[in-house]
């Protein structure tokens, strides 16, 4: 974030709090109702708060497309790299395989290039992300978009698995959409054996 402060010519731990508070107060809108902030706005919100407002109407959308490359150039990596071989099995067992992501600051076409650079673009039957659906998790209209999809291969609402490392999005949203639903701790990576479990006891 470094040039990002100093397009706007701010102080970096400042801009860093902004972000951070933004992000978390997105976060609590979209857990309580599902609704969805642009990035667009929430990078608006950052720079009103840093009083820099004016030079963000000037700079914005060139600074959002090199955060973008950024992001994409030190994307995360697998908690586990076995994670595209995993997918792999459960297709060829016949399961239907999605990804869903609230979005926030990272949209959906960006998030699609680093899955495309981790060797994931192709391991999934489809993709939502909330700024392409326009809400996001736990909103029943954006978890019905799962079961609805015409690549979704469950024939009722309680053969869909939902995978997930929110309670509050997640977990809410899989229990309204009428899924089944199992909480994941990315700090004790991807356990395969529980999720085979679940997909055994599921079928």
């Amino acid at each position: 974030m470094g040039f990002f402060n100093r397009l706007l010519g701010v102080d970096l731990s400042m801009t860093l709090c902004a972000l951070r508070d933004v992000d978390l107060e997105s976060n609590r809108r979209t857990e309580h109702s599902g609704q969805q902030d642009t990035r667009e706005a929430l990078y608006e919100e950052v720079s009103v708060r840093l009083g820099s407002a004016h030079r963000w109407r000037e700079v914005g959308p060139s600074l959002i497309s090199a955060i973008d490359d950024l992001f994409v150039e030190h994307h995360p990596e697998l908690i586990d790299p076995f994670v595209p071989d995993y997918l792999a099995c459960l297709r060829s067992r016949g399961c239907s395989v999605s990804l869903t992501s609230n979005t926030a600051f990272v949209p959906g076409i960006t998030i699609r290039r680093v899955l495309d650079i981790l060797g994931l673009g192709d391991r999934f039957d489809f993709l939502l992300f909330s700024d392409e659906v326009g809400v996001g998790k736990p909103n029943p209209e954006f978890m019905c978009k799962v079961f609805g999809h015409r690549n979704c291969h469950a024939c009722v609402t309680s053969e869909v698995l939902h995978l997930g490392d929110n309670e509050a999005t997640d977990g809410e949203g899989a229990r309204l959409a009428g899924y089944q639903f199992e909480l994941f701790d990315p700090r004790q990576g991807f356990c395969w054996r529980r999720l085979q479990r679940e997909i055994v006891n599921a079928t």
